[in-house]
């Protein structure tokens, strides 16, 4: 609804009720916060911002168009689910973000200023389409990707990994640079 709130208020829903593991949470303005963990089927992050200490764990399907994840919580891509990050506004990821499914990102820079971790678990795909920074950081402490499973690079142009990347995975560079 645009305002600030804690996830598990109803009141800042449409329709009034707080999103369970079966359904789709939708933000688009405003601020999320987690104070405690919290399963969506799917995730529509159009803008806006999530934050806090809860996880959140994205069961089959989301996307990621713009605003910023952050806090001291995580966010959970589970093993069937297929997240899109795309359009063309940077987003910002200062929260860790466990991926155990498959990340597709198509879009714009992903900024980080507070050193978030990104592990790409065994068994889990990111497939890196975009033209793009991954944690282009404005402070000294930009993010580190930990792969275990494998990072695709299967678009045009570069993508240059601004932080740490620590491979323990396959990486499969089908087309542009890593």
């Amino acid at each position: 609804d645009g305002t600030t709130g804690d996830w598990s208020d109803a009141t800042h829903w449409t329709p009034n009720g707080v999103p369970g593991a079966f359904d789709t949470a939708s933000i688009s303005n405003g601020t999320v916060n987690l104070s405690n963990g919290v399963q969506v089927a799917v995730l529509n992050l159009a803008a806006g911002k999530i934050g806090g200490a809860g996880a959140l764990n994205v069961r089959s399907n989301g996307i990621w168009l713009a605003g910023q994840m952050f806090g001291s919580g995580k966010t959970l891509i589970s093993s069937n689910a297929v997240v899109t990050i795309s359009g063309g506004t940077e987003k910002n990821l200062d929260r860790s973000l466990d991926n155990y499914g498959t990340i597709q990102w198509t879009g714009a820079r992903i900024t980080s200023d507070s050193s978030p971790t990104v592990k790409n678990f065994a068994g889990a795909l990111f497939d890196m389409q975009a033209d793009a920074n991954l944690f282009e950081s404005f402070t000294s402490t930009p993010g580190t990707l930990i792969n275990y499973g494998t990072v695709r690079r299967s678009g045009s142009g570069t993508v240059v990994v601004a932080g740490t990347f620590q491979n323990n995975g396959t990486v499969d560079t089908r087309s542009g640079l890593l």
